[in-house]
């Protein structure tokens, strides 16, 4: 819409139009290691879901994970 020069566009039941977005930070990976302290989260170890996933999909059999994480396959309605 903009290199159209569109601001505003009446679709038939609907407009589409541009607006500006909330401003966000955008940092350079160059300068990552140079974040002052107070910038940085410190976090808990996180979970690797998706290895998980992998492996239990691939049948590794991995005893410190039994009784603590399985498969399950749910279902859900999908409108299209």
């Amino acid at each position: 819409m903009n290199k159209a020069g569109y601001k505003k566009l009446a679709c038939g039941s609907f407009t589409c139009s541009m607006q500006l977005n909330n401003p966000s930070v955008v940092i350079d990976e160059q300068y990552v290691e140079n974040i002052p302290e107070k910038y940085l989260i410190p976090q808990e170890p996180k979970i690797d879901k998706k290895l998980m996933l992998e492996d239990l999909k691939n049948g590794v059999v991995l005893p410190e994970l039994d009784g603590i994480a399985h498969l399950e396959r749910t279902e859900s309605i999908r409108i299209r």
